[in-house]
């Protein structure tokens, strides 16, 4: 059985669409663990009225808001299934969602990570191709952690099965003090851990909407810099893990890429006072001086000109 654990919080205007999607899969063989972390609106009230109609096993969860990683580890807890995966309230899945991965454990005895593509829309259109299963890449630990670290495949957190097994034995939970990115924290530390083969189908099955709640602010620093205090945590616990380049690299990669989302969403002030908060001098050197020449030439712009590299950053 999989379990799928949905974290609510003002997704009104979307959830219906995500518990409908759910409700729609072709394989049955699965539970939605819906956890409400004290969503001042009226979102888990649709939820609950969708899941009242259907024969799909269900709970809701209310737990006071502490924060996304906070009810996805509620969800964890409450998690009966041999795998579990963490789908946001404000996208919607394919009908064939868990019925791929269902094939793909077919060949996943000794896997414990199974991943699918997923498209980037503004609203959900339900329109999905069917999946490929042919093709299907197994991955070793050490290609799937450099096929993220090189962005030759996107993992994302709500296209990750996991083996709940896995997480369990290595303690694996997401860090309730990182409240930005946190997303790609958890998934660095599921692939430090593992020491299995990754599946991963390259199949659209998952659409993440775009919307309004996505915007970035100036207010928002304290909380990006979150990001950077929970990979220090991840990288003192596994550093000796990962290959000892990407140990090395991952932080300026991580700051490089902080600094890429806030050229694209904040204004020139806010940036500059993001990049002297995370030191990104010292994180941007080290990024223009190694790595892919894709990610090393806006990085030598922006350690030349902080300005100059914004206004690239904001066309990269």
């Amino acid at each position: 059985m999989i379990s799928v654990v949905v974290p609510v919080y003002r997704t009104e205007a979307y959830i219906e669409d995500c518990v409908r999607s759910l409700c729609a899969q072709t394989c049955r063989d699965f539970e939605i663990i819906l956890v409400d972390d004290g969503s001042p609106d009226r979102s888990s009230e649709l939820a609950e009225a969708i899941l009242r109609q259907t024969s799909v096993r269900c709970q809701v969860i209310r737990t006071e808001n502490r924060g996304v990683s906070a009810a996805r580890n509620t969800g964890l807890q409450a998690a009966e299934g041999e795998w579990v995966i963490f789908v946001d309230s404000d996208d919607v899945v394919s009908p064939d969602f868990l019925a791929v991965y269902g094939q793909m454990m077919e060949r996943a005895e000794r896997c414990d990570i199974l991943s699918t593509g997923f498209c980037v829309c503004q609203a959900a259109n339900h329109r999905f191709e069917p999946a490929d299963l042919s093709a299907i890449s197994p991955l070793s630990p050490a290609e799937a952690q450099r096929a993220f670290f090189d962005r030759k495949i996107r993992f994302l957190l709500p296209t990750l099965l996991l083996r709940r097994s896995f997480l369990t034995e290595n303690a694996i939970v997401f860090d309730e003090a990182t409240r930005y990115s946190e997303d790609v924290q958890f998934i660095w530390k599921c692939l430090a851990y593992n020491r299995k083969p990754v599946l991963h189908n390259p199949a659209a099955l998952y659409q993440y909407v775009l919307h309004e709640n996505s915007t970035m602010t100036g207010s928002d620093i304290p909380k990006i810099m979150t990001a950077l205090d929970g990979l220090d945590r991840l990288l003192a616990q596994t550093s000796d893990l990962f290959a000892p380049d990407i140990a090395k690299q991952l932080r300026p990669r991580s700051v490089f890429a902080l600094l890429h989302g806030a050229a694209r969403m904040l204004p020139y002030s806010d940036f500059k006072a993001l990049y002297k908060s995370c030191g990104g001098g010292n994180a941007i050197r080290a990024q223009a001086w190694s790595g892919k020449l894709r990610f090393r030439l806006p990085a030598a712009v922006l350690t030349v000109c902080q300005r100059l590299g914004y206004r690239v950053l904001r066309k990269y």
